[in-house]
């Protein structure tokens, strides 16, 4: 994740930062207020962990942070099954 970000880094000259209302957003509305419950490293669909994202656990969906080479943080939901 540090050479990723350094990577980032280099090509915008500085440390990129932006913010966001995340209540008004689709991804984080159901979620706006509600207890974190976990947090764990997310797998591929091999099993093998992703060593650049983590899981976010709420009650009712878990949301996956992964960093990303072009795109800086990504974000997917999925549903608890």
């Amino acid at each position: 994740m540090v050479e990723t970000a350094q990577k980032l880094q280099s090509l915008h000259g500085e440390a990129l930062i932006q913010r966001i209302v995340a209540n008004i957003q689709p991804l984080w509305r159901d979620v706006a207020g509600a207890a974190l419950q976990e947090i764990r490293l997310a797998r591929h669909e091999s099993g093998l962990y992703h060593n650049d994202a983590l899981l976010l656990g709420f009650e009712t969906k878990q949301i996956m942070l992964e960093l990303g080479e072009k795109d800086g943080l990504v974000l997917g939901e999925y549903d608890f099954e």
